[in-house]
């Protein structure tokens, strides 16, 4: 094995290239054909021991895996690998090389180097210009010394600042090297407790997440604790850290960085110097993260019921607003601090009545459905919070009109050119398209319609052959709402329109980017983790067979499956989202291991008690670890649920592969709409 044939493998494992072709990885990896089908006999020659065709090749050319793999199991695999088995390339020799000098304390000649990597002494000996033109780059140097061997040199910080750069550049090597059983033999272990075992710091690391309500992504979380592991030795060879100047405290990282010395320093019996507190702090910076900041384990809840919340006003304004994914993000955050036992504090703010005064139709479609949050909170909403959640609506609707742009519009007026000019004007002020002509009623014969996308006309126009939108010559709140109804009907006539899913449909790799730093729909879900025609008694059994998937990946144990039958005992069927389409769900603290989604298509749809949507068809589990991770992936969810097209086509998917591109592919298309008509914005 070696790099190209391990990231074929994690290429056709990836969920979005679950199937991918001969010509696809040629062209991916810049070889041949007959190169690729090479590395698929090695491959398959390396995996026996899992299955006797991992990786198939059918007579069209396409590659996929065998459908009894399991995937977690693989990337354990892959990262486990020695290097006896897998083939070091020219540059993972030289950071292999770095690691080791790194690691040591001592001289360590050329043979141990080779001997540990499987290659000849003459090969590391050639490798290491390039190990010294890496470490020029830090301002650190290898010191050859005869008949002893090699050691680094340099400023301590440069080190670790060389280290962190190959941790973040080939974190899988990394882990990969730190895996080798004979690495032991490069580390001083009577001065430290390390013992080559990373459980520990991954430990400590968690405890800190917990404690500090802030939540690593998972490579940010792996890079962290093999810099720790570097740190912990180091430290504990005596090598200090002097930085140059301070870092800057900030809060979050400072309170962070100090919890994780204080931990280590404790259980590995170290005494850190403060300027280690500010090298992991800046450390900590570069991460990325997934934030908690008010723990509240009910928060899907909440976020169903903001959903419904949304949906209702949209209904009563005639405008969509389920679209606005900031709308769905924020409102759901103020409404999880609402129902909050403090509750909220409001700032003096002297405008808002003055805006509600100005909105009344949007303070009248509030009113109307605000019994739905009412019954959440078992509590009468103030008027004071109403008021505030119509500032959070009126938002939406400015920001939509506002992002309506490159429409083309003709604007048909016969009362003279200065009342033309005005209702062109009040259109701008409201809206941001282009408007192509402003004609009299005569002139429309001789103009060509074709290249406008909406006709606003002040005079009616039935009879002529073509929609348009009557207004007055002054426009009003009605003319406002119809103009925004109309702008929205074109921008989701991509969606709306669909009419065929193309079965054999093979997915770009860039739908998981749709959302950008956060995890999309078809991503979260994955192939692995759909089933169909499974057989189910009732609604709990059909929850317990969609569960059994997450249970089996190890992402929740069987409390969390219970507490999601408890809660709909409790609360009743509101979990059922859409017709035909339940979404179990409960608290994160009843036995969630990691962020997690399965679906499954039942054989025989059961019923979940809600007459207008049952029987269900489909059960959706989530698990989730904090308010934000899932958020993206259940907002594209509840809106594609809202198509049609989708409900009949993730029927008609005769395989898990197919149901899951028809899911990727609505998903695309959603986000691609969401794009280009602006309502999404991805700050």
């Amino acid at each position: 094995m070696d790099k190209r044939k391990v990231n074929i493998v994690y290429q056709i494992i990836n969920k979005s290239y679950q199937n991918t072709s001969l010509y696809k990885l040629a062209n991916d990896f810049s070889v041949s054909e007959r190169t690729i089908r090479n590395d698929i006999v090695k491959i398959n020659q390396y995996f026996s021991y899992i299955s006797d065709k991992f990786l198939k090749l059918d007579s069209s050319g396409m590659v996929y895996l065998d459908k009894d793999i399991n995937i977690k199991d693989v990337k354990e695999a892959l990262k486990g690998m020695n290097f006896y088995d897998y083939t070091l390339s020219k540059e993972e020799r030289v950071f292999v090389n770095i690691c080791i000098l790194i690691l040591s304390n001592r001289y360590v000649t050329y043979q141990e180097i080779a001997k540990f990597m499987y290659v000849s002494r003459f090969t590391v000996i050639d490798d290491f210009s390039s190990v010294n033109d890496f470490l020029k780059d830090f301002n650190l140097e290898v010191f050859s010394l005869s008949n002893k061997g090699l050691k680094i040199h340099g400023l301590e910080r440069n080190i670790r600042k060389a280290i962190l750069n190959i941790i973040i550049n080939d974190t899988e090597l990394v882990a990969r090297f730190l895996k080798q059983e004979t690495l032991n033999k490069f580390i001083d272990l009577k001065r430290t407790k390390i013992e080559g075992n990373l459980e520990i710091i991954y430990k400590i690391i968690k405890e800190v997440e917990y404690e500090n309500k802030t939540y690593f992504t998972d490579i940010s979380l792996e890079r962290l604790s093999y810099y720790l592991y570097f740190m912990i030795i180091r430290i504990s060879y005596g090598e200090i850290v002097e930085m140059k100047k301070k870092t800057d405290n900030c809060q979050k990282n400072g309170k962070m960085a100090t919890d994780l010395l204080k931990r280590i320093g404790q259980y590995f019996d170290l005494e850190i110097e403060e300027d280690e507190f500010g090298l992991l702090q800046e450390m900590l910076g570069r991460l990325n993260y997934i934030r908690r900041e008010v723990n509240n384990p009910d928060i899907i809840k909440i976020q169903m019921v903001t959903r419904k919340f949304i949906e209702l006003v949209s209904s009563s304004l005639n405008i969509n607003l389920n679209n606005d994914y900031n709308l769905f993000m924020n409102l759901s955050s103020h409404l999880e601090r609402l129902f909050s036992s403090s509750g909220i504090k409001y700032p003096e703010y002297f405008g808002i009545d003055k805006i509600v005064e100005k909105n009344k139709v949007v303070l009248k479609a509030v009113e109307e459905n605000i019994k739905i949050l009412e019954e959440y909170a078992k509590k009468e909403i103030s008027y004071t919070d109403i008021k505030f959640i119509v500032v959070y609506i009126c938002v939406a609707i400015e920001k939509k009109k506002k992002s309506v742009k490159d429409l083309s519009v003709i604007i048909v007026c016969n009362n003279g050119i200065s009342t033309s000019q005005l209702l062109k004007e009040q259109l701008l002020k409201y809206f941001d398209f282009i408007i192509i002509e402003v004609l009299s009623l005569h002139q429309l014969e001789n103009v060509s319609l074709q290249h406008a996308d909406l006709i606003i006309s002040t005079i009616p126009l039935d009879g002529y052959g073509f929609e348009y939108i009557h207004v007055s010559p002054i426009l009003g709140i009605e003319d406002i709402v119809n103009i925004d109804k109309k702008l929205d009907d074109i921008k989701m006539d991509s969606i709306r329109g669909f009419k065929k899913i193309n079965k054999n449909y093979t997915l770009p790799q860039s739908i998981k980017n749709n959302f950008i730093n956060a995890i999309g729909l078809s991503e979260l879900l994955g192939v692995e983790n759909i089933e169909i025609d499974v057989l189910a008694k009732d609604w709990r059994d059909s929850i317990r067979k969609a569960a059994r998937i997450l249970e089996k990946n190890g992402d929740i144990n069987q409390r969390y499956t219970e507490s999601m039958i408890n809660n709909v005992e409790k609360n009743g069927p509101y979990i059922v989202i859409s017709k035909g389409f339940a979404l179990p769900h409960s608290k994160y603290d009843q036995g969630v291991n990691r962020l997690g989604m399965s679906l499954i298509r039942l054989s025989k749809p059961v019923e979940y008690g809600i007459k207008e949507l049952d029987p269900i068809e489909f059960v959706c589990v989530m698990s989730t670890i904090d308010n934000k991770a899932h958020l993206k992936a259940l907002f594209t969810l509840v809106n594609i649920l809202k198509l049609d097209g989708f409900h009949r086509d993730i029927r008609k998917a005769k395989t898990s592969e197919s149901l899951f591109n028809v899911i990727a592919y609505y998903e695309q298309e959603f986000n691609r709409n969401l794009k280009s008509g602006g309502v999404y914005n991805e700050s």
